[in-house]
């Protein structure tokens, strides 16, 4: 009898354990599933004339695809778009906040992420690479525009997190606009899927070491990285954000430590929404960050201690 208890438990066992490695398969295999949705519209829909441009990946050499809008002579803006979208992403008007910066005398670079919109989908073991993917647009306006161009990094969401990863390691880059990114990975995954449902966070911990065997994935946290980047960087972050709270811009600021950093939280405005809620104050404060990184870039300084703690209420 005992033995025939004894069985019963350990097939309970086992049976719960392949429900939880199958269910934790699939949620890596969605984290990491490709999104090959291409823009809808270009920019000479908005009136603005632009380039299709490829280029490789850094490291992996993983042929990713964009648009270069060239206006002129205040340097290069390399936009890295959210989540699984692609370089024009219609749902925040990515196109149209592009377009404004080049209205206002930069180059853009919007490009397609790995295995998002037009770019190469990445083997299974390669669909990471977040700073990569950037890491091989800078180098492809460093080719372009030779190594004295300015260029600065714009990322929104999961963009923004590779910019600070990207950045922490990169120099030569006058300044970062980060909108809407998170301090920690997991947590904000966490988030999300407790959102779609309460039980899903509990296979979090299994999809992460099968994404890692598997797929490659890579979970980083920026607020590890923050203090690390040497250029100084805007954090844009709606207050009204339900998906990834505005503390989380609080905490990379609080974190990082250029004195030329600034913070802005957005009335009214949801995840990576900041754009669309007020189009024009956002590129006039963008605009006036990236000149003021431009006239700082070539100014010795000395590297300031992390601001004091600031308390943001959403």
């Amino acid at each position: 009898m005992d033995i025939s208890i004894g069985l019963i438990i350990a097939s309970a066992i086992a049976g719960l354990a392949v429900i939880y490695l199958t269910a934790s398969g699939i949620l890596a295999g969605i984290l990491a599933s490709p999104a090959p949705s291409a823009a809808t519209r270009d920019p000479a829909s908005l009136g603005t004339s632009y380039e299709d441009v490829s280029f490789p990946s850094r490291c992996d050499r993983l042929l990713l695809r964009g648009w270069l809008m060239n206006s002129g002579h205040r340097g290069t803006v390399v936009v890295s778009h959210g989540g699984k979208s692609n370089r024009a992403d219609q749902g925040i008007r990515l196109l149209e906040m592009c377009v404004d910066l080049v209205r206002r005398g930069f180059n853009v670079l919007t490009y397609d992420r790995r295995s998002c919109g037009a770019s190469s989908v990445a083997s299974r073991r390669c669909r990471a690479g977040l700073d990569d993917d950037l890491a091989g647009a800078v180098d492809f306006v460093r080719r372009r525009n030779g190594a004295g161009e300015n260029i600065f990094l714009l990322g929104i969401s999961l963009g923004a997190v590779a910019t600070i990863l990207f950045a922490s390691h990169e120099e030569g880059i006058q300044g970062i606009v980060l909108d809407s990114g998170f301090a920690r990975m997991v947590e904000t995954v966490g988030r999300v899927l407790a959102g779609v449902n309460r039980l899903l966070p509990l296979f979090l911990p299994g999809a992460l070491l099968i994404g890692r065997l598997m797929y490659g994935l890579r979970p980083a946290d920026a607020i590890s990285r923050v203090e690390q980047v040497a250029c100084p960087a805007l954090f844009i972050h709606g207050e009204d954000d339900r998906d990834i709270p505005a503390w989380n811009a609080g905490d990379l600021y609080q974190a990082a430590g250029h004195p030329l950093n600034e913070l802005w939280t957005v009335p009214g405005a949801g995840h990576a929404q900041s754009y669309m809620t007020d189009p024009g104050r956002y590129i006039g404060r963008v605009n006036d960050f990236l000149e003021k990184c431009a006239s700082e870039a070539n100014t010795p300084r000395k590297r300031a201690e992390p601001p004091d703690k600031m308390v943001i209420q959403v």
